[in-house]
């Protein structure tokens, strides 16, 4: 994970914003994580995308919309803290061996984020300071 993290660091300092992390985005290089997808990536220039990309965005998600930050899903503003959102939800199913919700419709996940009432259920032998890291990035929900 902390390969992981350093990456989007590295992306910040560049001042590029991956919109979409997910697993699917992740790979091995010898013992290290890399980031790639970045097709889901621009320059950090504070907008929203045009109604039409924004439309495409949402239509190539098929199942993979769990790790989709609120800013992205609601085409607001992204900034560089956009992907730590995902950061959140992917470490949160490494540990978990599943998602924080059970939503199983892109529908169900949008009005998850609307309600913000989800409760997140951590494992009791978790180190504290994990689920602190975990809830931090992934307070919306």
């Amino acid at each position: 994970m902390r390969d992981l993290f350093n990456g989007l660091e590295e992306l910040k300092h560049m001042k590029i914003v991956h919109k979409h992390l997910s697993p699917d985005c992740i790979y091995m290089s010898g013992t290290m994580l890399k980031i790639g997808g970045f097709e889901y990536c621009e320059v950090y220039d504070c907008h929203k995308m045009d109604e039409y990309n924004h439309n495409f965005f949402m239509s190539i998600l098929g199942d993979n919309f769990h790790t989709i930050p609120p800013e992205v899903l609601f085409n607001k503003l992204c900034g560089v803290k956009t992907p730590l959102y995902s950061f959140g939800v992917i470490f949160y199913k490494l540990l978990h061996h599943k998602y924080p919700t059970s939503c199983t419709t892109l529908q169900q996940m949008i009005d998850a984020y609307q309600n913000k009432d989800h409760v997140i259920e951590f494992r009791k032998d978790l180190p504290p300071e994990f689920a602190f890291i975990i809830r931090n990035s992934i307070e919306v929900i």
